[in-house]
C-alpha cells in the first residue's frame, strides 16, 4: 500500500475514533477491531497498555470501543507501568 492510501486511512480511522467518542453508534466493536488490525496494533491488553503508556489517546479509544477487557489483577499492573 502507497503512503498516501495508508495516510488517508490513518485520517479515516482518526475521524471514525473521535465521532465514534461522541457518538459510540458510529463504529462498532468488530470495526474498531478491525481498524487496529489495519494500523499493525494486535487486540489485546499489551498493546492497549502500550498505547495507554505511549499516550495514543486515539488507540486507546479504539480499545474502548472495541470493548477490550482491560480487568486485570492489581499484582501484574506493574509489568505495564
Amino acid at each position: 500500500m502507497g503512503k498516501i492510501k495508508i495516510i488517508i486511512c490513518l485520517m479515516g480511522v482518526i475521524f471514525l475514533v473521535n465521532t465514534a467518542h461522541t457518538n459510540p453508534n458510529i463504529m462498532s466493536a468488530n470495526e474498531a477491531r478491525k481498524a487496529l488490525a489495519a494500523l499493525g496494533i494486535s487486540y489485546g491488553i499489551d498493546s492497549y497498555f502500550k498505547a495507554v503508556k505511549d499516550d495514543d489517546v486515539n488507540i486507546v479509544k479504539l480499545f474502548h470501543i472495541s470493548g477490550v477487557d482491560i480487568d486485570i489483577q492489581h499484582t501484574h499492573i506493574n509489568r505495564y507501568l
